[in-house]
């Protein structure tokens, strides 16, 4: 009997008209004899060769996405987040703040969900943290803001939309001048080194900022211009009447002055012939540069610049910089500008060797020497003698603070790849660092004179020892003083970077009490690496005992280094500035720029901390995590900082006490929202 094949097909039903009846085979069926192969469904084959396709599919995604490198999704999904609670809440953070969707629901499914994190490029982590910056921002600027009763948004609101303000109303040459005086300048220690100058202009890029300064034209010789570099000064009237015209696009009048400066500048030394042969290769660059600069001001590629001097020169690039940065000169022509990224990538390409450890460098040196200065504004009032221009530039540094929350937390992270292991602990010294500074601030108006602590653990500390049992690691050190912290700090850095200079500056009040100015540190180190401590009191700050506010299930990794309490300092630090200015608001005033300066201190600095703690907890935990269990525990952090405790704290395990000024941003209803408690000895 011949092999009967059934090959399913499309055609209606045929009918036995003879019969009077429908054909009894099934719908769609027909019989085909094929001699010699033996019977077997079509539908199955066609199956078959669909599954071999989705197959060669999946090979195909997966070589994809070994070999070439991971783009930002457009979809969550995209990272694996398949549970419904991870979704909910990572759509929250992307959309922004909403209060259809409470951040706090079903976080244990959401934590506890496997998200694929071994990806190449960009993690959800770092997506999610520039989304969330955003989302705040976009936030802030929609919220109204009362003039009385104001609650922790309301003032981080405020904070952001002050910033947006002063750059929306001044984009002036008044405001550059300002942030010319009180903005980004040289280092004095190490300024002649290459990588000190390749980490400005690294940083500039990184974190979008200007780099002002002084770039000098000095003739040699016949027909030999030599270039100079130096860091800008704010009696510099040249330099602020270039800048102003710069940043007015008035580009035509620049290079008139220039033009007259240069020529005034060394008559007696270059013939008319040489300077018009210099205008004329050098200016048409730099017009063209400045018309198409990405920052305000002139951007001009070392390539073009040399290009255009080529063949009346000796100098090299690497010689202005290394041996000739800080060198004044009689006849110099100084020249300010303001670079783009263009000139500035160029510009680090030419030092990369020594690029990684020039970037913690600056990063501590800004850190400290500029936003513990001229973000404050006491500090900022005694340095320019004019309350108004005071105010001025510590709005401008608001909004340099603003951006730099991009810039430090959220661009760090995309570099851990070429980072060492010490860019780490650069960061975490760096922030505990800063938040010495502001402590000291703060301990000063509180008791007088700097604070301290007894080295003896507080009631909290036994309680915690009986929690925590056999996992209790040992506590660290407890500072008497500002002063007794940065030794500790200096003969740490010994073991592993140059140590660089310590000053604790203060100065006497009008009581004879001294103030804390800020400590001037210039160097970089791990101040407390490589310790773990949770369940237990621990006394880190000059002026706080912290709470066992992590119990012994928490694992160890989560507080890597020690950063974990770093980051609840500050935390507990800018809920105690929130409380003090609504505190002040209730006497009658109008926010915390109106409390008086010996009565407060300045909420962007420790927004910075917090936020570079976050990175660099990310950092370090990416590096030294077991698997992904340990990268999910920063994200776990990131978020309970910014939201309060999950729903089910039994079932997760890990309870969070804390409120911060991200918490009314997100929306945590008030019993989600439980306070730190501080011992100040």
């Amino acid at each position: 009997m011949p092999n009967l094949v059934y090959v399913e097909i499309a055609k209606r039903p045929r009918e036995r008209y003879e019969h009077g009846q429908r054909d009894k085979r099934l719908d769609f069926e027909q019989e085909i004899e094929l001699p010699g192969v033996k019977g077997m469904p079509v539908s199955f084959l066609v199956f078959l060769l669909i599954v071999g396709f989705v197959v060669v599919g999946f090979v195909v995604m997966a070589a994809i996405k070994l070999v070439g490198a991971a783009v930002l999704p457009k979809k969550l999904e995209a990272y694996n987040c398949t549970t419904g609670a991870c979704i909910v809440y990572g759509r929250f953070l992307i959309e922004g703040v909403r209060d259809d969707v409470h951040p706090c629901d079903d976080f244990y499914k959401h934590v506890c969900g496997k998200w694929d994190v071994n990806r190449v490029g960009i993690s959800f982590l770092d997506y999610v943290r520039d989304r969330f910056y955003h989302a705040v921002v976009q936030a802030a600027r929609a919220t109204e803001i009362p003039r009385v009763g104001q609650t922790p948004a309301h003032k981080a609101a405020q904070f952001f939309r002050s910033c947006d303000d002063v750059l929306d109303r001044d984009q002036s040459g008044e405001a550059m001048t300002a942030l010319n005086k009180g903005g980004i300048t040289w280092p004095h220690e190490d300024a002649g080194e290459p990588d000190v100058l390749a980490a400005i202009f690294h940083a500039s890029i990184d974190l979008f900022l200007p780099a002002v300064v002084h770039v000098s034209l000095i003739v040699e010789g016949a027909g030999q211009i030599r270039l100079h570099l130096r860091r800008a000064h704010s009696y510099d009237t040249l330099a602020e009447k270039q800048a102003r015209l710069m940043a007015l696009g008035q580009f035509d009048r620049y290079f008139e002055l220039l033009r007259a400066n240069f020529v005034s500048q060394n008559r007696s030394s270059v013939s008319i012939e040489d300077t018009a042969r210099w205008e004329r290769m050098i200016t048409p660059e730099l017009r063209r540069y400045a018309s198409n600069a990405e920052t305000v001001g002139v951007s001009v590629t070392m390539e073009q610049l040399e290009s255009a001097t080529r063949g009346s020169t000796r100098w090299t690039w690497r010689d202005a910089i290394g041996r000739h940065l800080g060198n004044a000169s009689s006849n110099e022509n100084v020249v300010v500008m303001i670079f783009g990224k263009a000139f500035l990538d160029t510009f680090f390409n030419l030092t990369r060797v020594h690029g990684e450890r020039a970037m913690h460098r600056y990063v501590s040196w800004y850190a400290v020497q500029d936003i513990a200065k001229y973000a404050n504004l006491e500090l900022a009032i005694n340095h320019y003698g004019s309350e108004d221009l005071a105010r001025r530039v510590h709005s401008i540094h608001c909004a340099r603070l603003t951006e730099m929350l991009v810039g430090v937390s959220f661009a760090l992270p995309q570099l851990r790849m070429s980072l060492s292991a010490d860019a780490a602990r650069t960061i975490s010294s760096m922030a505990q660092i800063v938040a010495l500074v502001t402590d000291d601030h703060l301990n000063s108006r509180q008791n007088g004179t700097l604070g301290s602590l007894t080295a003896e653990r507080s009631d909290a500390s036994s309680h915690a020892d009986e929690r925590s049992g056999d996992n209790a690691t040992a506590e660290l050190p407890a500072f008497r003083s500002s002063e007794d912290a940065l030794k500790n700090i200096s003969d740490m850095s010994k073991a592993f970077l140059p140590n660089w200079i310590l000053a604790n500056k203060v100065r006497q009040n009008d009581a004879g009490e001294d103030t804390a100015l800020g400590v001037e540190v210039n160097f970089t180190m791990p101040a407390l690496a490589n310790s773990r401590f949770y369940g237990r009191t621990v006394s880190l700050r000059p002026w706080l005992v912290l709470p066992p506010v992590f119990t012994p299930g928490l694992p160890p990794g989560f507080l890597y280094g020690g950063l974990g309490s770093e980051l609840v300092s500050a935390l507990i630090a800018l809920d105690a500035n929130h409380r003090e200015s609504e505190s002040w608001m209730k006497q009658g005033g109008n926010g915390p720029t109106s409390m008086p300066a010996k009565e407060r201190y300045d909420s962007a600095t420790l927004l910075f901390v917090v936020d570079v703690l976050v990175s660099a907890l990310d950092y370090a935990l990416s590096k030294n995590a077991s698997g992904n269990e340990d990268y999910e525990r920063i994200f776990v952090q990131w978020c309970y900082m910014r939201c309060g405790s999950p729903r089910d704290a039994d079932l997760c395990n890990r309870p969070f006490k804390g409120t911060t000024v991200f918490s009314r941003v997100f929306a945590c209803p008030d019993d989600r929202n439980v306070t730190f408690t501080t011992t100040a000895e």
